[in-house]
C-alpha cells in the first residue's frame, strides 16, 4: 500500500536518472541509466595507460561517487566525458525515472499501491 512505501521512503528515493539518445536515423531513441553510462565510458578511459596518477584517482572517484550526483552534475560529468549512447549518438541531460510503478488495489480500485522495482 501506498502509505508504507511512502514512510518507507520508497516512493521517493527509488528514482534512477535516465538519458534518451538524439537519434540521426528514423529508428525510435532508446533510453539508458545516466550513471551506467558515465562509469562506462570512465573505465574505457582507465584503460590508457599513459593517464596520470593523479588523472586515474579523479576518474576513479569520479565512479565512486556517481550515484551521489544530481541530475544537473551528472549531466555535467556526461558532457565533459563526451558521453554517447552505445549506439554511437549524442545524449539527452539526465531525468529522474521513478522505479516505483503506481497500481490501484482492493475491490473498488481506489487504494493507491506501487509495484516495486526488485
Amino acid at each position: 500500500p501506498k502509505p508504507v512505501l511512502q514512510t518507507s521512503g520508497h516512493v521517493e528515493k527509488f528514482t534512477d536518472f535516465m538519458v534518451s539518445e538524439y537519434r540521426t536515423d528514423d529508428a525510435a531513441p532508446e533510453f539508458f541509466r545516466a550513471d551506467h553510462l558515465l562509469e562506462d565510458k570512465i573505465k574505457e578511459l582507465l584503460k590508457d595507460a599513459t593517464l596520470s596518477p593523479e588523472t586515474v584517482e579523479e576518474y576513479k572517484s569520479i565512479i565512486a561517487r556517481v550515484d551521489d550526483f544530481n541530475a544537473a552534475e551528472l549531466g555535467e560529468q556526461l558532457r565533459r566525458f563526451n558521453v554517447l549512447s552505445p549506439n554511437g549518438f549524442k545524449v539527452s541531460e539526465p531525468e529522474p525515472f521513478n522505479l516505483m510503478f503506481p497500481t490501484s488495489i482492493g475491490p473498488t480500485g481506489l487504494y493507491p499501491a506501487y509495484l516495486r522495482p526488485e
